[in-house]
Protein backbone atom coordinates (compact mmCIF):
# COMPACT_ATOMS: atom_id res chain seq x y z
CA UNK A 1 0.00 0.00 0.00
CA UNK A 2 1.51 3.61 -0.61
CA UNK A 3 2.20 6.26 2.04
CA UNK A 4 3.36 9.51 2.08
CA UNK A 5 7.31 8.55 2.07
CA UNK A 6 6.54 7.39 -0.97
CA UNK A 7 6.07 10.88 -2.82
CA UNK A 8 8.22 13.29 -0.21
CA UNK A 9 9.69 15.48 -2.95
CA UNK A 10 6.11 16.20 -5.14
CA UNK A 11 3.43 16.63 -2.03
CA UNK A 12 1.98 19.39 -0.42
CA UNK A 13 3.38 20.25 3.30
CA UNK A 14 1.45 18.66 6.24
CA UNK A 15 -0.03 21.03 8.80
CA UNK A 16 2.86 20.53 10.97
CA UNK A 17 5.31 21.72 8.34
CA UNK A 18 3.37 25.05 8.27
CA UNK A 19 5.10 26.90 10.93
CA UNK A 20 8.78 26.54 9.47
CA UNK A 21 7.60 26.67 6.11
CA UNK A 22 6.58 30.38 7.14
CA UNK A 23 9.55 31.53 9.07
CA UNK A 24 11.61 29.98 5.86
CA UNK A 25 9.65 32.44 3.56
CA UNK A 26 9.70 35.36 5.86
CA UNK A 27 13.19 35.29 5.97
CA UNK A 28 13.73 35.12 1.89
CA UNK A 29 14.83 37.91 0.86
CA UNK A 30 13.07 37.71 -2.39
CA UNK A 31 9.87 36.88 -0.97
CA UNK A 32 9.84 39.72 1.27
CA UNK A 33 10.33 42.10 -2.25
CA UNK A 34 7.42 40.29 -3.95
CA UNK A 35 5.33 41.00 -1.06
CA UNK A 36 6.12 44.84 0.27
CA UNK A 37 6.38 45.60 -3.87
CA UNK A 38 3.66 43.71 -5.45
CA UNK A 39 1.33 42.23 -3.32
CA UNK A 40 0.81 44.21 -0.21
CA UNK A 41 2.44 47.50 -0.82
CA UNK A 42 0.60 48.85 2.10
CA UNK A 43 0.93 46.93 4.33
CA UNK A 44 3.83 47.26 7.29
CA UNK A 45 5.86 44.10 6.62
CA UNK A 46 5.85 43.72 11.03
CA UNK A 47 2.00 43.45 10.44
CA UNK A 48 2.29 40.97 7.03
CA UNK A 49 4.65 38.73 9.26
CA UNK A 50 2.56 38.77 12.39
CA UNK A 51 -0.54 37.56 10.39
CA UNK A 52 1.56 34.98 8.59
CA UNK A 53 2.89 33.61 11.97
CA UNK A 54 -0.65 33.27 13.12
CA UNK A 55 -1.58 30.31 10.95
CA UNK A 56 -0.52 26.81 11.69
CA UNK A 57 -2.61 25.13 8.96
CA UNK A 58 -3.07 25.31 5.38
CA UNK A 59 -6.95 25.65 5.61
CA UNK A 60 -6.25 28.53 7.99
CA UNK A 61 -4.10 29.63 5.55
CA UNK A 62 -6.54 29.36 2.43
CA UNK A 63 -9.65 30.86 4.64
CA UNK A 64 -8.36 33.62 6.31
CA UNK A 65 -5.42 35.25 3.58
CA UNK A 66 -5.68 33.10 0.37
CA UNK A 67 -9.46 32.84 -0.48
CA UNK A 68 -9.60 37.09 0.77
CA UNK A 69 -6.68 37.70 -2.06
CA UNK A 70 -8.46 35.93 -4.76
CA UNK A 71 -11.80 37.42 -3.57
CA UNK A 72 -10.30 41.11 -4.00
CA UNK A 73 -8.57 40.28 -8.09
CA UNK A 74 -12.02 39.22 -8.79
CA UNK A 75 -13.88 42.39 -7.64
CA UNK A 76 -11.48 44.38 -9.23
CA UNK A 77 -10.90 42.30 -12.19
CA UNK A 78 -14.93 41.24 -13.05
CA UNK A 79 -18.22 41.95 -12.76
CA UNK A 80 -19.22 38.66 -12.37
CA UNK A 81 -18.69 35.39 -11.50
CA UNK A 82 -20.81 32.51 -12.82
CA UNK A 83 -20.52 28.98 -11.77
CA UNK A 84 -22.62 25.35 -12.84
CA UNK A 85 -23.21 21.90 -11.88
CA UNK A 86 -22.58 21.95 -8.35
CA UNK A 87 -24.80 20.01 -7.67
CA UNK A 88 -23.30 17.43 -9.48
CA UNK A 89 -20.57 17.64 -6.50
CA UNK A 90 -21.35 14.87 -4.12
CA UNK A 91 -20.49 15.06 -0.44
CA UNK A 92 -17.57 13.03 0.81
CA UNK A 93 -16.40 12.14 -2.75
CA UNK A 94 -12.94 12.95 -3.57
CA UNK A 95 -13.17 13.82 -7.37
CA UNK A 96 -10.14 14.65 -10.60
CA UNK A 97 -11.63 18.56 -11.48
CA UNK A 98 -10.26 18.00 -15.08
CA UNK A 99 -10.52 21.43 -16.95
CA UNK A 100 -9.20 23.34 -19.96
CA UNK A 101 -6.15 25.79 -19.07
CA UNK A 102 -5.71 29.36 -19.50
CA UNK A 103 -3.96 30.76 -16.27
CA UNK A 104 -2.41 28.25 -13.83
CA UNK A 105 -3.33 30.50 -10.70
CA UNK A 106 -6.50 31.92 -11.80
CA UNK A 107 -8.36 28.73 -12.87
CA UNK A 108 -7.25 26.40 -10.10
CA UNK A 109 -7.88 29.79 -7.29
CA UNK A 110 -11.40 30.75 -9.05
CA UNK A 111 -12.53 27.00 -8.45
CA UNK A 112 -11.32 26.61 -5.10
CA UNK A 113 -12.96 29.58 -3.90
CA UNK A 114 -16.12 28.63 -5.48
CA UNK A 115 -15.42 24.70 -3.94
CA UNK A 116 -15.26 26.65 -0.59
CA UNK A 117 -18.56 29.01 -0.80
CA UNK A 118 -20.91 26.19 -2.18
CA UNK A 119 -19.73 24.16 1.16
CA UNK A 120 -17.10 21.97 -0.28
CA UNK A 121 -13.47 21.47 0.70
CA UNK A 122 -10.30 23.17 -1.62
CA UNK A 123 -8.84 20.37 -3.90
CA UNK A 124 -5.35 20.08 -4.09
CA UNK A 125 -3.73 21.55 -7.25
CA UNK A 126 -1.20 19.94 -9.70
CA UNK A 127 1.22 22.52 -10.89
CA UNK A 128 4.68 22.12 -13.34
CA UNK A 129 7.97 22.07 -11.42
CA UNK A 130 8.98 25.02 -14.79
CA UNK A 131 7.10 26.84 -12.31
CA UNK A 132 8.89 26.67 -9.46
CA UNK A 133 11.73 28.88 -10.68
CA UNK A 134 12.42 30.20 -6.81
CA UNK A 135 12.68 28.09 -3.56
CA UNK A 136 10.46 30.10 -2.01
CA UNK A 137 7.75 29.85 -4.51
CA UNK A 138 7.69 25.54 -3.77
CA UNK A 139 6.98 26.69 -0.56
CA UNK A 140 4.34 28.55 -1.66
CA UNK A 141 2.43 26.37 -3.62
CA UNK A 142 3.43 23.67 -1.79
CA UNK A 143 1.91 24.86 1.58
CA UNK A 144 -1.11 25.83 -0.58
CA UNK A 145 -2.00 22.52 -1.51
CA UNK A 146 -0.22 21.92 -4.19
CA UNK A 147 1.85 18.82 -5.38
CA UNK A 148 4.59 18.86 -8.01
CA UNK A 149 4.46 17.91 -12.02
CA UNK A 150 8.02 16.71 -12.58
CA UNK A 151 9.02 18.05 -16.00
CA UNK A 152 12.51 18.76 -16.69
CA UNK A 153 13.90 14.98 -16.15
CA UNK A 154 15.21 13.05 -18.85
CA UNK A 155 13.24 10.79 -20.69
CA UNK A 156 14.41 7.87 -18.47
CA UNK A 157 13.30 9.10 -15.29
CA UNK A 158 10.07 10.56 -17.05
CA UNK A 159 8.45 7.06 -17.13
CA UNK A 160 9.50 7.12 -13.29
CA UNK A 161 8.34 10.63 -12.62
CA UNK A 162 4.51 9.83 -14.52
CA UNK A 163 4.37 6.27 -11.98
CA UNK A 164 5.03 8.53 -8.95
CA UNK A 165 2.83 11.27 -10.13
CA UNK A 166 0.10 8.88 -11.24
CA UNK A 167 0.45 6.59 -7.91
CA UNK A 168 0.02 9.91 -5.80
CA UNK A 169 -3.01 11.06 -7.44
CA UNK A 170 -4.71 7.66 -6.70
CA UNK A 171 -3.54 7.76 -3.30
CA UNK A 172 -4.58 11.54 -2.51
CA UNK A 173 -8.16 10.58 -4.16
CA UNK A 174 -8.76 6.93 -2.63
CA UNK A 175 -6.67 7.29 0.56
CA UNK A 176 -6.77 11.31 1.43
CA UNK A 177 -10.14 11.89 0.24
CA UNK A 178 -8.39 14.65 -1.54
CA UNK A 179 -10.02 16.38 -4.63
CA UNK A 180 -7.65 17.25 -7.06
CA UNK A 181 -6.81 19.78 -9.56
CA UNK A 182 -4.95 19.08 -13.12
CA UNK A 183 -5.44 20.79 -16.45
CA UNK A 184 -6.02 18.56 -19.70
CA UNK A 185 -3.18 19.29 -21.16
CA UNK A 186 0.40 20.44 -20.30
CA UNK A 187 0.71 24.10 -21.41
CA UNK A 188 -1.58 26.63 -21.91
CA UNK A 189 -3.31 26.29 -25.48
CA UNK A 190 -2.14 28.93 -27.65
CA UNK A 191 -4.82 28.60 -30.20
CA UNK A 192 -8.13 27.45 -27.23
CA UNK A 193 -7.87 23.54 -28.59
CA UNK A 194 -8.90 22.01 -25.51
CA UNK A 195 -8.36 18.37 -26.75
CA UNK A 196 -7.31 16.14 -23.82
CA UNK A 197 -3.76 15.38 -24.19
CA UNK A 198 -3.64 11.47 -24.53
CA UNK A 199 -0.32 11.35 -22.19
CA UNK A 200 -2.17 13.08 -19.33
CA UNK A 201 -4.90 9.87 -19.64
CA UNK A 202 -2.31 7.15 -19.57
CA UNK A 203 -0.34 8.59 -16.74
CA UNK A 204 -3.59 8.97 -14.86
CA UNK A 205 -4.07 4.72 -15.66
CA UNK A 206 -0.71 4.04 -14.43
CA UNK A 207 -1.36 4.02 -10.79
CA UNK A 208 -4.32 2.18 -10.06
CA UNK A 209 -4.98 -1.43 -8.66
CA UNK A 210 -7.06 -2.51 -11.81
CA UNK A 211 -5.79 -4.54 -14.24
CA UNK A 212 -7.22 -1.96 -17.08
CA UNK A 213 -7.30 0.94 -18.60
CA UNK A 214 -10.90 1.47 -18.12
CA UNK A 215 -11.02 0.36 -14.45
CA UNK A 216 -8.16 2.59 -13.33
CA UNK A 217 -9.69 5.87 -15.02
CA UNK A 218 -12.79 5.29 -13.53
CA UNK A 219 -11.85 4.25 -10.07
CA UNK A 220 -10.61 8.38 -9.86
CA UNK A 221 -14.11 10.02 -10.17
CA UNK A 222 -13.21 12.26 -12.78
CA UNK A 223 -15.07 15.70 -13.17
CA UNK A 224 -14.73 17.20 -16.68
CA UNK A 225 -14.65 21.50 -16.02
CA UNK A 226 -14.85 23.99 -18.13
CA UNK A 227 -13.35 27.83 -17.94
CA UNK A 228 -14.11 30.31 -19.53
CA UNK A 229 -12.62 34.13 -19.08
CA UNK A 230 -14.39 37.03 -21.47
CA UNK A 231 -10.55 38.19 -21.49
CA UNK A 232 -7.41 35.35 -21.57
CA UNK A 233 -5.88 36.58 -18.81
CA UNK A 234 -2.25 35.17 -20.69
CA UNK A 235 -3.94 37.21 -24.00
CA UNK A 236 -0.40 39.26 -23.86
CA UNK A 237 1.68 37.03 -22.85
CA UNK A 238 0.14 34.55 -25.56
CA UNK A 239 0.46 37.35 -27.91
CA UNK A 240 4.24 37.60 -27.24
CA UNK A 241 5.13 33.80 -27.62
CA UNK A 242 3.49 34.15 -31.23
CA UNK A 243 5.26 37.05 -32.44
Amino acid sequence: METEKDFEDIRPYYDSEIPAVIERLLSDPQFQRVIKDYIFPNMAWEDFAKMMRSFNTTEELQLRLIKSAIKQILDKSSDSVDVGGVENIKEGVAYIFMSNHRDIVLDASILAVLLSNNGHQTMEIAIGDNLLVQPWIEDVVRMNKSFIVKRGVSFREQLLASSQLSRYIHYAIKEKKESVWIAQREGRAKNSNDRTQESLLKMLAMGGSGNDFLTNIRSLNILPLSLSYEYDPCDFLKAKEFQ
